[in-house]
């Protein structure tokens, strides 16, 4: 107006109501760069800020050249992708599996990245070739080999995911204790501890999945929940002796009532991050629930399937941002 004064249009109030909204895409030896960079952008769309890369197999180590295949991407290929994520303020995240999937490859594949090819690393596996045997020090030198190249690829972050999920292989080899010892939740506790050590000395956080650390038979969680631990490993006993700084990955896809298990880390001292896959459904739960408990908040998982999943990955976004029972 001629008078120079204002009329108030609009007051805008956007925040998130969970603070980490993280994305998980994992890299396969046939996963097109391009849909990984498509998949980044439709979370930088949707308000993530995180970002979990895991390679199976699919990123050449000049340490550990066994541990990819020759046709891998390399370093310098996978860097703009670093790069690009930090340009679009995602926390960009490493992820290597650090005692399940030791294979480098899904469990259906049937294949074995390092086996198949060079049967003399087998004294770093467990009998059926699935877990890295946690008795063995020589595993240590593997693992740190690699967490020190993806530290330096992604440039020093403050996250990273040892993802220690799926550890079948003392399921199907109950009378060896080769790589469990005389105590198996002892063995698992310092095998967690020493990796924690690792990068705590790093100023590196880290994040686990949840499911080792579930009673299967449980008579209110393991009904309800992907849970591996069973006798004679009982790896669920050694929660107790992990540090309450590391961040329970809590992992569900199916369910679509409240789900107990976040809640159950919680009270325990842990900080949670639910985990959904493709189902909208389970997603909406997970995520009321997050927001219920006043959970740390989310890490959407795509597996396989990432263009399947990019759907939820947008809706899963929005959720995380809008208030309860959006």
């Amino acid at each position: 107006s001629s008078t120079g004064s204002q009329v108030v249009g609009v007051r805008v109030v956007d925040y998130p109501d969970l603070g980490f909204r993280g994305l998980h895409i994992c890299v396969f030896p046939n996963t097109e760069l391009a849909a990984v960079r498509q998949a980044m952008l439709v979370a930088a769309r949707y308000k993530y800020n995180a970002v979990v890369i895991e390679f199976w197999s699919s990123l050449q180590s000049a340490r550990r050249p066994e541990t990819a295949y020759e046709h891998a991407y390399t370093p310098t290929q996978v860097k703009p992708l670093i790069e690009l994520g930090r340009a679009l303020h995602l926390e960009m995240i490493p992820m290597l599996n650090s005692w399940g999937h030791a294979s480098g490859m899904r469990a259906r594949s049937a294949l074995h990245v390092v086996l198949d090819r060079f049967p003399q690393f087998r004294p770093l596996y467990a009998e059926d070739g699935w877990s890295f045997c946690l008795t063995n020090p020589a595993i240590y030198e593997h693992l740190f080999d690699r967490y020190a190249e993806l530290l330096e690829l992604f440039g020093q972050p403050r996250w990273f995911h040892l993802g220690l999920d799926e550890a079948w292989g003392h399921r199907g080899l109950m009378s060896s204790k080769r790589c469990r010892g005389d105590t198996p939740p002892t063995t698992l506790a310092k095998h967690v501890k020493r990796l924690y050590d690792y990068f705590a000395v790093r100023r590196i956080q880290v994040f686990v999945w949840h499911d080792m650390f579930i009673q299967r038979d449980h008579p209110q969680l393991g009904r309800v929940s992907p849970a591996n631990s069973v006798p004679p490993f009982n790896s669920h006993l050694a929660l107790e002796e992990l540090p309450k700084d590391v961040v329970i990955a809590a992992w569900n896809y199916d369910e679509t009532r409240e789900w107990p298990v976040p809640k159950f880390f919680q009270d325990r001292g842990f900080r949670v991050v639910v985990c959904p896959w493709k189902s909208r459904r389970n997603a909406v739960m997970l995520l009321n629930l997050a927001k219920k408990h006043r959970l740390m908040g989310l890490l959407q998982t795509t597996w396989d399937s990432l263009d399947v999943a990019l759907p939820t990955v947008a809706e899963a976004g929005m959720m995380a941002w809008a208030g309860p029972d959006f």
